[in-house]
């Protein structure tokens, strides 16, 4: 796959973007990975997952979230123990809903925003899916 950059409030992310042959225009899917710090390459979830779509005429792209991965910002798992560590488990679970709707929601959106402008994708045949 391709190591792209995209921005989002501020913040350089990364994913990678895995295509089929040929022009397109194809239909995307943006691949959400779970909330291991490290997803990308070497670990070879990205890779997989391309293997499967791209050969369907998919474009692949694996955003990865804020503070994961090589993207900047705060890991949601240290801003979650931090919050568990000061105000306990149910502040933390609330900060984790909050996370995930919020900046870790907004990083998805990125991605999509980057996935659709992108000359060789439908923008009107993305799908979403992953962890």
């Amino acid at each position: 796959g391709k190591k792209v950059t995209f921005q989002r409030a501020g913040l350089t992310l990364v994913g990678y973007l895995y295509k089929p042959a040929g022009n397109g225009p194809f239909p995307g899917i943006i691949w959400n990975h779970g909330s291991e710090q490290n997803p990308s390459p070497p670990v070879q979830e990205f890779p997989a997952i391309a293997q499967i779509f791209v050969p369907a005429g998919y474009v692949v792209f694996a955003p990865e979230r804020e503070g994961q991965g090589e993207s900047q910002g705060q890991y949601i798992s240290d801003q979650v123990q931090a919050e568990a560590q000061k105000n306990g488990k149910q502040a933390a679970q609330q900060l984790l809903v909050q996370l995930m709707e919020g900046p870790q929601l907004d990083d998805q959106l990125a991605g999509e925003a980057y996935l659709s402008g992108l000359p060789y994708v439908d923008k009107d045949r993305l799908a979403v899916v992953g962890c």
